[in-house]
C-alpha cells in the first residue's frame, strides 16, 4: 500500500483504493530494539491520540520489541508482514533493514541514525524504495553540536565519544569531528 493510500485510510477518505477497507481498523505495525516501552513510544501513543485515535478501538498497533537483541528484528519484521500490517514504524537502523528485507510494498516509517549511509534509502527527501523516516543523528548534526559544545564551554580540549553497537556511518562522523575539531582550535 503506498504511503498516500495508507494515508487516505487514516484520514478516512473515500477517495482512496482500498475503498472496500474502509470500514476496517488500520494496523501499524511497531518493531523496536527496545525491551521496554521508552519515551519515544509515549509520544508515539500521544501523537495518535492527538489525532483522534485510540489503541484498540480506531488503531490497532501491534507491538514488537527485539528486547535489545539485533538477531531477533528479522523474525520480528516478518511476523508483522504475516499479520498484514497497513504500515511498519521501526526504531533503529537493524528493525528498519529488518522491515525492508521482510516486505517491498508495506509501507515502512523509520527513526534511524543515518539512513542513507546505512543503506536504507538513497535519499531523505526523495524515497526510493517503500521506506521513508526521520535521521536524528546525522554527521552534520553532530558537527552542530560539537560547535554548540564548544561554544559554552571553549577550553575543552577533549571530548570522549563511544558508540555501542558500532554504527556504518561511523567513520564518516568521526571525519567531519575532526575537521570541525581543526576549525574550531583555530577560532
Amino acid at each position: 500500500m503506498p504511503f498516500s493510500a495508507f494515508s487516505a485510510r487514516l484520514r478516512g477518505s473515500h477517495q482512496h483504493p482500498y475503498s472496500a477497507a474502509q470500514n476496517t481498523v488500520p494496523k501499524i505495525g511497531y518493531l523496536t530494539p527496545n525491551a521496554q516501552g521508552v519515551p519515544l513510544e509515549q509520544g508515539f501513543h500521544q501523537g495518535l491520540r492527538e489525532l483522534g485515535y485510540s489503541e484498540g478501538s480506531s488503531i490497532i498497533i501491534e507491538w514488537r520489541r527485539a528486547k535489545d537483541r539485533e538477531d531477533l528484528a528479522a523474525p520480528l519484521a516478518f511476523e508483522l508482514v504475516q499479520r498484514q500490517v497497513d504500515l511498519i514504524v521501526t526504531v533503529g537502523t537493524s528493525a528498519a533493514r529488518a522491515a525492508l528485507d521482510a516486505t517491498a510494498t508495506i509501507p515502512i516509517v523509520f527513526l534511524s541514525g543515518a539512513p542513507v549511509s546505512s543503506g536504507l534509502t538513497t535519499s531523505i527527501a526523495r524515497p526510493d524504495r517503500n521506506a521513508t523516516g526521520i535521521s536524528l543523528l546525522t554527521s552534520e548534526l553532530f558537527a552542530k553540536r560539537l560547535e554548540y559544545l564548544h561554544w559554552l564551554a571553549p577550553r575543552l580540549d577533549a571530548l570522549p565519544t563511544s558508540w555501542s553497537p558500532p554504527t556504518p556511518y561511523l567513520p564518516r562522523r568521526s571525519k567531519r569531528c575532526r575537521r570541525v575539531r581543526i576549525c574550531l582550535a583555530c577560532s
